[in-house]
């Protein structure tokens, strides 16, 4: 009945100590899945920073675009009224050269 006694106290202390480690091994899965979801919340953290940047420049290169469309109006409208100013000088000169020559004829 001893011996018996000792060979149960020997498995439960076998027991124990397989419980002990597997509660070790538990232990570090649940330190490698902290630290995994860690690195997964990092992870995300810069994707979410990249994906506003990027609408951020975008927004900034459609402003970019609007401005660039503006300034290609603008550059349009005094290109036209460069050609007119240029049209009406042209036309005093005629008209001027037209008197001139009228002066000379009298």
């Amino acid at each position: 009945a001893e011996e018996a006694c000792e060979d149960m106290a020997g498995r439960r202390d076998a027991a124990l100590q397989g419980l002990a480690r597997a509660e070790g091994e538990r232990d570090l899965a649940i330190e490698a899945a902290a630290a995994a979801a860690a690195e997964r919340d990092e992870a995300l953290e810069g994707l979410r920073a990249e994906r506003e940047g990027r609408a951020r420049a975008e927004a900034e290169c459609e402003g970019l675009r609007r401005e660039a469309l503006a300034l290609r109006g603008e550059r349009d409208a005094s290109v036209g009224a460069r050609e007119a100013v240029s049209e009406s000088a042209e036309a005093l000169r005629g008209e001027r050269d037209a008197a001139l020559r009228g002066e000379k004829g009298a």
